[in-house]
């Protein structure tokens, strides 16, 4: 818990990143532009007023769901293979288990620990009494590690025979929308960064390691590391997920929404 003068100064940081997207949003709307921020600025959904606030949170959820989350889950990965003995060699020598190696550091490192919900009655929880109208930070990082739902939750196991669904990107209506892009950047990049370096190491001990201090949003401030040129090749995969798709509906599902089902030509449940 950061003291008195901590939370100013981070109170201060927020109120002038604000102060830089309000003046960025006068002068989008201006504009013709089109970027993300003039859209947002234009952004009147069936002719519903947005007020400032609102269009200020669609730019920060940007920052933060389209970018931090997913340095850090870049991060979390190349830190696991920095330091598992063989696990480098083990990715390089067979790339098409990348995917599953990806979703399992997703697994035992969210870039998203949780989310705060609000009780709308009173209720009990694991032993614990939630009372109407109080708030409970609700932990996805926990209950990846829940012993009920995987085996040795702790360990890093890309290869486990069952596959549970773990709660990074959270579940029903609030899964994260994002989560087949998240993979699939995380992956390319992973692949990248094997393509073309090896020997991957931290140049400093895990335990030096500085965290940003959040309690929702987990990350470290840098991660300094090692490594050398690579000089054999590696079979990428990223490429390999291209797959041919059959359009089976188009329709539309909100104001300039369509929903797409696709299936597979050889009607074969996909992955």
């Amino acid at each position: 818990m950061p003291e008195a003068e901590g939370l100013l100064e981070m109170f201060q940081a927020i109120s002038d990143s604000y102060d830089w997207l309000t003046a960025r949003l006068e002068k989008a709307s201006e504009s013709a532009s089109d970027d993300f921020v003039s859209r947002v600025a234009a952004y009147c959904p069936n002719a519903r007023p947005v007020q400032l606030p609102e269009r200020l949170q669609i730019l920060t959820q940007l920052m933060v769901a389209g970018q931090r989350t997913t340095t850090n889950a870049l991060a979390a990965a190349a830190l696991r293979i920095a330091v598992i003995p063989g696990l480098e060699s083990r990715l390089r020598d067979d790339m098409s288990r990348l995917p599953e190696f990806v979703d399992e550091v997703l697994r035992l490192e969210p870039p998203s620990t949780g989310l705060y919900r609000l009780a709308t009655r009173s209720t009990r929880l694991g032993g614990v009494d939630v009372p109407a109208g109080s708030y409970a930070f609700i932990s996805y990082h926990a209950a990846n590690l829940d012993p009920d739902g995987f085996a040795a939750p702790e360990e890093l196991r890309f290869d486990r025979p069952d596959k549970p669904r773990h709660l990074s990107f959270g579940g029903g209506p609030h899964r994260c929308p994002a989560e087949p892009l998240a993979r699939l950047m995380v992956t390319a990049a992973l692949e990248q960064l094997l393509r073309q370096v090896s020997d991957l190491r931290l140049a400093v001990e895990p335990q030096e390691l500085t965290y940003h201090p959040s309690w929702a949003i987990r990350g470290p401030v840098s991660l300094p590391m090692l490594f050398n040129r690579a000089t054999a090749p590696v079979d990428g995969v990223t490429q390999a997920e291209h797959r041919p798709m059959v359009v089976d509906r188009v329709s539309l599902a909100a104001d300039r929404i369509i929903e797409v089902v696709l299936s597979s030509p050889s009607g074969q449940d996909l992955p």
